[in-house]
């Protein structure tokens, strides 16, 4: 099983950003990929974050999800507390 590895070096202590259980699940040729299972992390503002991982753990599908592209299956993810797909412009 492939794993995303979140590094972070301490900022400061306003949490911008936090990602609770979420899992994002693709239908590919009739099978299901599991592309994020249980990813939880915060963010602080001032954190320099890098996110390491080999081809295929799901990097980018995480990138998609902090973004706002793409909703996860399952889990939250938070902007300054409040859901980011709950938020409407």
């Amino acid at each position: 099983m492939c794993r995303i590895r979140i590094l972070r070096f301490q900022g400061f202590v306003l949490e911008i950003l936090k990602v609770e259980g979420v899992q994002k699940n693709f239908r590919m040729e009739g099978q299901e990929v599991h592309a994020l299972t249980d990813v939880n992390f915060s963010l602080d503002a001032g954190d320099m974050t890098v996110i390491l991982g080999p081809s295929g753990s799901g990097k980018s599908t995480l990138l998609t999800l902090l973004g706002g592209l793409s909703s996860p299956s399952a889990g939250r993810v938070l902007y300054k507390g409040l859901s980011l797909y709950g938020m409407r412009t």
